[in-house]
């Protein structure tokens, strides 16, 4: 097996002289590389962050359009309730929208990157779909 090989991100400086990282976009990335992403972020936060970032993504899901309890129940979560959700079915819930809902990605994108930002994770820019 090849063990994949991390690159940092790149780093721009913008015209006010701040370095400020290249964006990953969950818009275009890879299905599963999204879900990975998002499963170690939630799991590296502290339980009163995943809460708050939990509960702002399923917001930001319902507001896209997509009807949770269908997705959940099509992914076989066994959750009772969103708070017994845990981060991998999260993540799985994200994958599961990147591929069945891509419309509905950009609304996904902002509580997506919070996420991320707040994990502090370097990402792959490459993550990107065929």
């Amino acid at each position: 097996m090849r063990r994949e090989r991390r690159r940092r991100m790149p780093i721009r400086i913008d015209s006010t002289g701040l370095v400020a990282r290249a964006a990953f976009e969950p818009v275009t990335a890879e299905p599963n590389y999204l879900r990975d992403v998002v499963c170690r972020a939630l799991s590296s936060l502290s339980c009163e962050k995943r809460v708050q970032y939990r509960d702002h993504l399923l917001a930001a899901i319902k507001k896209a359009g997509l009807n949770l309890s269908e997705c959940l129940f099509m992914l076989g979560c066994r959750a009772e309730t969103v708070e017994d959700l845990t981060a991998p079915e999260l993540a799985a819930l994200i994958r599961y929208a990147r591929i069945t809902s891509p419309n509905a990605m950009p609304a996904l994108a902002a509580p997506i990157r919070e996420i991320l930002a707040a994990a502090d994770l370097e990402v792959k820019i490459s993550g990107r779909a065929a």
